[in-house]
């Protein structure tokens, strides 16, 4: 009788991989620099970092779960 296979580890390393490179993306387009001294909301951040308007949410949201940035408020009037 065989081992059933578990895939955890290769999950695992594959969602560590897409952390990695989130925000490796922020840093190489500048977000952290963009917001040094001032709070945007998503839509001028990624109006300023030439976004799609459809990755913004996603994206800053996602560096907030993984408190590289911190969010005030909520929707499109959300300041990062």
């Amino acid at each position: 009788m065989s081992t059933p296979l578990n895939p955890s580890s290769i999950l695992q390393t594959a969602f560590g991989f897409w952390g990695s490179k989130v925000l490796l993306t922020a840093v190489e387009v500048g977000l952290f620099t963009k917001l040094a001294d001032r709070r945007l909301t998503g839509t001028d951040l990624g109006r300023e970092l030439h976004f799609h308007s459809r990755a913004n949410p996603d994206f800053f949201d996602a560096l907030v779960a993984m408190k590289f940035l911190d969010r005030d408020g909520d929707g499109w009037e959300a300041k990062y």
